[in-house]
């Protein structure tokens, strides 16, 4: 199971319109299907590997509450959270962890999905983390 941030781009295909926080098995087959019901360009900006079910849906809502303040609709949020979202997850996947899991799971942003910039923010983000 995968807990992902996809974005929607308008005109402005750098910095997306709205950000959607979501759990797949297949994040790229749910890109997909996203996709086929948006006029925007969708696109996937990180995913994190999670060991169960039930721990993806727990992690899911607790970073639905924490951006509920910029909430646009539904699981799509402002984009103001995307930096915030990505140093979230990453700070959570390590405080939620059982013991040992750490080193069993991948709990990276999936580099090879990133643009160059969107690469080198959340780099930034992650070292400010502790």
């Amino acid at each position: 199971m995968r807990i992902y941030l996809i974005g929607a781009f308008g005109r402005n295909r750098s910095l997306p319109d709205a950000i959607k926080i979501g759990v797949a098995r297949d994040v790229r087959s749910r890109l997909e299907a996203i996709q086929t019901g948006n006029h925007l360009h969708c696109r996937i900006i990180a995913s994190w590997r999670v060991e169960s079910v039930r721990r993806a849906l727990h992690i899911e809502a607790k970073t639905h509450r924490r951006f509920k303040r910029l909430r646009l609709a539904g699981e799509w949020f402002d984009p103001a959270i995307q930096l915030d979202a990505i140093d979230f997850l990453n700070t959570t996947m390590i405080v939620d962890a059982d013991p040992g899991e750490i080193l069993r799971a991948d709990h990276a942003i999936d580099v090879a999905l990133l643009d160059e910039n969107d690469f080198l923010r959340s780099l930034r983000a992650s070292s400010t983390c502790g």
